[in-house]
C-alpha cells in the first residue's frame, strides 16, 4: 500500500486509521531512525567517546548505551503503534487540550532551534569539504541545504522513506570506507591501546551515549504510529539504537583515534577522500534535518489547522533564518537547557498511556491535567538540581528525569486524579437517580 502524505493531514487529535498504519515495516522505520542518528553531531560524539575511553572502552559503552536507548525507544514506539498517535498527540491527551498545547509549543521552539543548529553545522562542514570545488560561502551552502531539507519534508513521509532507504546504507558505506583507508595508511597503530588517563569511566561513557540520544528515542511514536504492528515498531527501535547507533559511533571514532583529529570532514580530506567527505556532510545533514522538520510539522499540527505544507515551509524558513543570521550558535546553550525538559514530558505521556491501557481507563477530555503538570515539573526539578547538588540516581540526568516523572505521575494520578474521577462519577450517578425519581 502506498502511503500518501495526505494521510498525515488527518485531524491532529485523532489516531491514524489502521489501514494507514499497516503500511510501514519495521525495517523501513529503522532506516529512517538510523538516517536521523547518522548526523554531524554523532560524528563528534563518536570521536569524543573514543578519545576519552579508547577504542575497546568506547565500543563497550556504545553497545551498552545503545541497548538502554533501544529499550526506552521501544517502550515509546509500542505506545505509538498501539494508539496510532504521534508524540505530540499523546502529549495533548496526557496534559490536556490547553496544557498540551503549551508543552508542544515549548517542544516546537526546541526543535526549530536544533534544526537551525544542524543547518549551521552543515554550512560550515560543507564549506570545508566542498569549498575547493564550488565557490560557495558557508551561508550559501546553508541556504541550499535548508531548501533541500524543506523540500524533502514538503513531499511527505514517502520522501523520508525513500531518502532513508538510499542514504542510510550510503552513509554507513562511506564511514566504513573511511575506517578502511585509515587502517591502510596507519596500519592501525595504537588503536587498541587505552588512554593513560581515561576521560570517562565505563558508567560515564554509557551515560554519555544515552544522554546524547535519549530525546530522539523518546519521540519514536512519530514514526511508530505508522508501523505494521507493535512488534515491528519495537524491532525498528532495536535495529536503530542497539545496532545502528553503536555501529555509527564506532565507525566515527576509529578514524578519529587513528588520525588524532576529532573532525571527521578534516580526517576524510587528509586521507584524500574529498568526494566522500562532501557526500557524508550532505547526506548526514539532509536526512537528519528532514526528519527534524517532519517532527516539527507534526507539532505544529496540534495547534494549527493550516495545511501541512505551509507548516513545514514555515518551520524550515524559521530554522533557516535562525541559522543564516548566526543565532543558532547563540541558542545552543539555551537549547541544551530546554532539552532537559523533554525526558520528563515523555515520562508523563508514557506513564499516562500505559496506566490507562493497563486499567482500561477511558480518556477524559480536559483542558488541563494538574497531575501531569506536577509530575513533569518534578522531573524537571530533579534534572535541574542534580548537577548543582552533585547527586544522580542512574548516572544519566535525562534517564533520571524520565524515571522520576513517570513515578511522580503514577503517584499523583492514583492519589488525586482517579479519586476525583470516582467522585464525579458518583455525583453524576446520584443526579441521574434523583432525576429518575422525579
Amino acid at each position: 500500500m502506498k502511503l500518501a502524505s495526505g494521510h498525515l493531514d488527518a485531524s491532529p487529535q485523532t489516531p491514524l486509521p489502521d489501514t494507514v498504519g499497516a503500511s510501514v515495516s519495521g525495517l523501513r522505520i529503522a532506516l529512517i531512525l538510523m538516517g536521523a542518528t547518522i548526523a554531524l553531531p554523532a560524528f563528534v560524539m563518536g570521536a569524543t567517546l573514543n578519545g576519552a575511553m579508547g577504542t575497546r572502552g568506547a565500543i563497550i559503552a556504545s553497545i551498552l548505551g545503545g541497548f538502554v536507548l533501544a529499550c526506552i525507544a521501544a517502550a515509546a514506539a509500542i505506545v505509538g503503534a498501539h494508539s496510532r498517535l504521534s508524540s505530540y498527540q499523546l502529549i495533548l491527551r496526557a496534559f490536556g487540550s490547553r496544557g498540551g498545547k503549551w508543552i508542544n509549543g515549548c517542544l516546537s521552539a526546541v526543535m526549530v532551534g536544533w534544526f537551525a543548529v544542524v543547518a549551521s553545522l552543515f554550512g560550515d562542514a560543507a564549506l570545508r569539504a566542498g569549498g575547493h570545488l564550488l565557490p560557495f560561502s558557508a551561508e550559501a551552502w546553508l541556504a541550499i541545504g535548508c531548501i533541500v531539507m524543506t523540500a524533502t519534508t514538503l513531499s511527505g513521509f514517502r520522501a523520508l522513506d525513500i531518502l532513508a532507504s538510499i542514504t542510510t546504507p550510503m552513509k554507513i558505506v562511506l564511514l566504513a570506507a573511511t575506517v578502511y583507508v585509515s587502517f591502510s595508511k596507519t596500519g592501525g597503530a595504537d588503536l587498541w591501546i587505552p588512554p593513560a588517563q581515561p576521560g570517562l569511566s565505563g558508567p560515564q561513557g554509557v551515560s554519555f551515549v544515552v544522554g546524547g540520544v535519549i530525546v530522539g528515542a523518546l519521540l519514536t511514536p512519530d514514526l511508530a504510529r505508522l508501523a505494521t504492528s507493535r512488534i515491528q515498531a519495537a524491532l525498528a527501535c532495536f535495529l536503530a539504537f542497539a545496532v545502528g547507533q553503536p555501529l555509527v559511533l564506532a565507525l566515527a571514532g576509529i578514524p578519529a583515534r587513528l588520525a588524532g583529529e576529532s573532525d571527521l570532514v578534516r580526517i576524510m580530506l587528509s586521507l584524500g577522500l574529498g568526494l566522500p567527505a562532501i557526500l557524508v556532510v550532505i547526506l548526514a545533514a539532509w536526512s537528519s534535518n528532514a526528519y527534524n522538520l517532519y517532527a516539527i510539522t507534526l507539532v505544529y499540527r496540534t495547534f494549527s489547522r493550516a495545511a501541512t505544507w505551509k507548516l513545514a515551509l514555515f518551520g524550515g524558513s524559521l530554522g533557516g533564518a535562525l541559522a543564516l543570521f548566526g543565532l543558532a550558535r547563540r541558542l545552543t546553550p539555551f537549547l541544551l537547557v530546554l532539552s532537559v525538559a523533554i525526558p520528563p514530558i515523555a515520562g508523563v505521556y508514557l506513564a499516562a498511556y500505559y496506566i490507562a491501557w493497563a486499567l482500561h481507563e477511558t480518556p477524559v477530555a480536559r483542558s488541563w491535567r494538574p497531575d501531569s503538570l506536577a509530575a513533569w515539573l518534578t522531573g524537571v526539578a530533579v534534572a535541574g538540581l542534580e548537577t548543582p547538588l552533585g547527586f544522580s540516581i542512574t548516572g544519566v540526568t535525562a534517564l533520571d528525569a524520565l524515571s522520576v516523572s513517570m513515578l511522580a505521575y503514577a503517584a499523583f494520578h492514583f492519589l488525586f486524579f482517579r479519586p476525583g474521577l470516582a467522585q464525579q462519577a458518583a455525583a453524576l450517578a446520584h443526579a441521574a437517580c434523583r432525576g429518575n425519581t422525579k
